[in-house]
């Protein structure tokens, strides 16, 4: 679903705005991502974090065609990010919940990430062909590609089946943090990044100072000229007119 941000959007409004979107598609997307990952706490991080980016960007995100799509995109990278593979400490611990679609989240987790994330958009959200395959950066053949092999591995009607697990009640739609806090959280994280790039700066320019005050070690001074030999002297001696 799209949101577009209107054009009658008072400008000392954003903060109504953002909180307004991050009410509509919080939930949803904490529930996308942890279908993705099979983590709930690392859904809710990941999606706070999207939206803290969003905040820290909001002229770009309000004005965008696709503020949701923005977000989302924002939210799958974080939770997907191949860092978290790799990183001592960091391999995710995936957890499935039992029941009658324990199974299909199974089969979905078992897949590559990338192949993960481009049957969720096209067969769980409804994306078009087009659309999944920009947001998964990927061409539109690549993108079907991996749509037909998820679909092969989940079995039949998955697309139904995703959809199914992404449907969200009305009521639990607007459940979950509330925004004011996520607007909050991201402007200490930007105060916190200025500060420390103040602070970094005035450490590079007074360790930058101090270098030039210090004096130059002796052995690395520059030699005084050679002094005249006796024998030179003499022949300069010899040289100068008789008096």
């Amino acid at each position: 679903m799209r949101l577009i941000a209107s054009s009658h959007t008072e400008p000392s409004a954003p903060a109504s705005a953002f909180d307004s979107l991050h009410s509509h598609c919080a939930v949803a997307l904490v529930r996308q991502v942890e279908l993705l990952t099979g983590r709930p706490r690392l859904a809710r991080r990941a999606v706070r974090h999207a939206f803290g980016l969003a905040w820290q960007h909001w002229p770009a995100v309000a004005v965008d065609a696709d503020p949701v799509g923005w977000i989302r995109a924002a939210a799958y990278d974080r939770a997907l990010a191949p860092w978290r593979r790799v990183l001592p400490g960091r391999r995710p611990r995936r957890r499935v919940t039992s029941g009658p679609d324990a199974a299909l989240r199974t089969a979905l987790l078992r897949l590559p990430p990338a192949s993960r994330r481009t049957v969720l958009l096209y067969d769980g959200l409804g994306l078009d062909l087009p659309e999944t395959a920009a947001e998964t950066a990927a061409s539109t053949p690549a993108a079907a590609a991996r749509i037909l092999r998820a679909r092969a591995a989940l079995g039949e009607d998955a697309g139904a089946r995703l959809a199914e697990l992404l449907r969200l009640p009305d009521e639990a739609r607007t459940a979950g943090q509330p925004p004011a806090s996520v607007r909050r959280r991201s402007e200490r994280r930007v105060r916190r990044q200025t500060l420390g790039a103040l602070a970094l700066t005035a450490a590079v320019a007074a360790a930058v100072g101090t270098a030039a005050l210090v004096p130059e070690p002796a052995h690395r001074r520059a030699a005084p000229p050679a002094s005249t030999s006796g024998h030179e002297l003499s022949n300069t001696q010899d040289d100068e007119p008789f008096r």
